[in-house]
C-alpha cells in the first residue's frame, strides 16, 4: 500500500490546541495549504482570517463560520478540543505538518515529471532542470519565511551589520577595485542585479571579463554564463588580459589568438609562463557558455558550484536578452513578457543565494541617431525589467568611436544611469586598452 504523507491525528491535535491557546495563532500563518484534510483546511482558514482581523475566538466564534462552509457539527469542535495538546507542542506539530507537505509536494512533483518523461513531450533535460527548481523552491517557500521583527530588534541587528561591513571581513559589495568607480557606486552589491550596457562594439563583454578577474583575485568565487561567445573565446580575452598585467606590460593582443600562424614563438612562450604563473587552487572563476541556458540551468549550476567549493560569490550573464525562459512554449507569452520574467527570476536567484549579479545588456541603435550617442535608461533594449529590478544601472561610452580627433582617445566612460546605494552620479573615466582588454584607472595605475 502507497504511503500516504499526511497526519490527521496531528492536524486535529493542532487546531485543538490553537482554539484553546487563541493567542499562539501566530505560529500557524506559513501553514497555507498544509492541512491535508478538507474540514481541517477550513477551520485553519478561519482561525487564521480571526487572528489576523485582531478578532477573538472559541470554539463557538469559529463553529458559526466554518458551518457556513462544511457539515462540521458543533460535536466535531469539541472533539478537537478534547484531543488537543499542550501549548508547548505546537511549535512541534506546525513541523511536522511542514513536513508531510513537503513531502506530498516532492512526490508530485515526481510523478509530474516521470508522466512528462512517458509522454516526451518535452526535452529531458528541461524536465531535469524544472524539476530541481521545484525542488529548491519548496525547500525555500518552507524554510526561509521569515516572522515580522520588533524595529528596536531590526535596529540593533542592523548596527551588528553595520559594524561587521566596516570593522570585521564581511563585504556588502564586490569591489571593482577601480578607486573612482567604487567611490561612485560603492561596488557590485550582493543580492542586487547590475547591468552594464552599451551598443555593439563598446567593450562591456571585455568588461565583464575585467570585473570578473577582479573578483577572482580577492577570492570571489565567480560564475561566468556567456551565451553570444564559446567558451575558447572567453578563454581567449582572459589569457590576452593576464598577459598584460603586470600594468606596465605589453600583453598579446586578442585578435593574434583568432588569426592562423599570427603569434611568434616569443609569444606562445609568454602565454605559457602566464598560465604557469596561475595559482590554479586559488583561480575561482567557472564559464558556462550554452545559448540555450535557461534561469533552472544557472540555479543547477549555483547548487553545483556551492557543493563542490563552498560557495558563490559573483554571477555575470552576458547577455541576459538572450536567454530563454523554461515557460518559453507557452505560446501567449510575448518575448517582452518572457524577458520580465527572466528579468524577474535572476534577481530572486541573487536575492536567494546572496550572491552579486552583473547583467550585460545590449542599447538600442536609437543612440547612434542622436547628438549626443551616450547611453540612457530608456536605450535599453526589450525590457523595462533591466531597469526596474536592477539596483545599479551603468551605460558603457567611447568617444573615440564617433569622433577621430575626440580628446578622449583610449577612455571608456561609465555613466551611472540608476544607482539605488551609490553616493554620486558622475561619469567615470577608465582608461581601456581594447588589444588586451585592460581596464586601468585613468589616474592611477594599479595591479590586476
Amino acid at each position: 500500500m502507497a504511503e500516504q504523507y499526511h497526519d490527521i491525528e496531528i492536524e486535529n491535535s493542532l487546531l485543538g490546541s490553537l482554539i484553546l491557546n487563541p493567542k499562539e495563532a501566530y505560529k500557524i500563518k506559513n501553514l497555507d495549504n498544509c492541512f491535508y484534510d478538507y474540514n481541517n483546511q477550513v477551520i485553519f482558514s478561519v482561525i487564521k482570517s480571526l487572528y489576523e482581523n485582531g478578532r477573538g475566538f472559541d470554539s463557538k466564534i469559529i463553529f458559526s463560520e466554518v458551518k457556513k462552509s462544511t457539515e462540521l457539527t458543533y460535536q466535531d469542535i469539541l472533539e478537537l478540543i478534547d484531543k488537543a495538546s499542550p501549548k508547548s507542542s505546537i511549535d512541534y506539530y506546525v513541523s511536522i505538518l511542514h513536513d508531510t507537505y513537503n513531502k506530498r509536494q516532492f512526490k508530485y512533483f515526481l510523478e509530474e515529471a516521470k508522466k512528462k518523461l512517458q509522454e516526451k513531450e518535452e526535452n529531458t533535460s528541461d524536465i531535469i532542470n524544472n524539476l530541481h527548481s521545484q525542488i529548491i523552491n519548496l525547500t525555500r517557500s518552507l524554510n526561509d519565511k521569515k516572522e515580522s521583527q520588533e524595529a528596536i530588534s531590526l535596529l540593533i541587528e542592523t548596527f551588528e551589520e553595520i559594524q561587521e561591513f566596516n570593522f570585521g571581513d564581511k563585504d556588502p559589495v564586490i569591489p571593482t577595485t577601480f578607486k573612482d568607480l567604487d567611490n561612485v557606486i560603492g561596488g557590485i552589491p550582493f543580492g542586487e542585479p547590475t547591468l552594464v550596457g552599451a551598443r555593439t562594439g563598446v567593450g562591456k563583454t571585455t568588461f565583464a571579463v575585467e570585473l570578473a578577474l577582479k573578483a577572482v583575485k580577492q577570492g570571489f568565487h565567480t560564475l561566468f554564463v556567456q551565451l553570444e561567445l564559446k567558451n575558447t573565446h572567453l578563454g581567449r580575452k582572459i589569457i590576452s588580459r593576464l598577459t598584460a598585467s603586470p600594468n606596465d606590460k605589453e600583453g598579446i593582443d586578442i585578435k593574434k589568438t583568432f588569426r592562423k600562424n599570427a603569434l611568434t614563438l616569443e609569444e606562445i612562450d609568454q602565454i605559457s609562463q602566464t598560465l604557469g604563473k596561475l595559482d590554479y587552487d586559488n583561480f575561482p572563476l567557472w564559464v558556462k557558455d550554452d545559448p540555450s541556458t535557461s534561469t533552472n540551468d544557472i540555479r543547477a549550476d549555483i547548487e553545483h558550484i556551492i557543493r563542490s567549493s563552498g560557495k558563490l560569490d559573483f554571477l555575470i550573464v552576458d547577455s541576459a536578452s538572450l536567454m530563454r525562459s523554461q515557460k518559453r512554449n507557452h505560446s501567449s507569452m510575448s518575448r517582452v513578457e518572457e524577458l520580465d520574467l527572466i528579468i524577474k527570476e535572476l534577481r530572486e536567484i541573487a536575492k536567494n543565494y546572496n550572491i552579486a549579479l552583473l547583467l550585460v545588456a545590449q542599447i538600442n541603435r536609437q543612440t547612434e541617431q542622436r547628438a549626443n550617442k551616450r547611453p540612457t535608461l530608456a536605450d535599453i533594449r526589450e525590457s523595462g525589467a533591466f531597469e526596474q529590478e536592477s539596483s545599479i544601472v551603468l551605460g558603457l561610452y567611447r568617444d573615440e568611436l564617433y569622433d577621430d580627433e575626440s580628446e578622449y582617445q583610449g577612455l571608456m566612460e561609465i555613466i551611472p544611469l540608476k544607482q539605488r546605494f551609490g553616493a554620486s552620479d558622475q561619469s567615470v573615466l577608465l582608461r581601456f586598452d581594447p588589444e588586451y582588454g585592460r581596464f586601468l584607472d585613468s589616474s592611477l595605475t594599479t595591479s590586476l
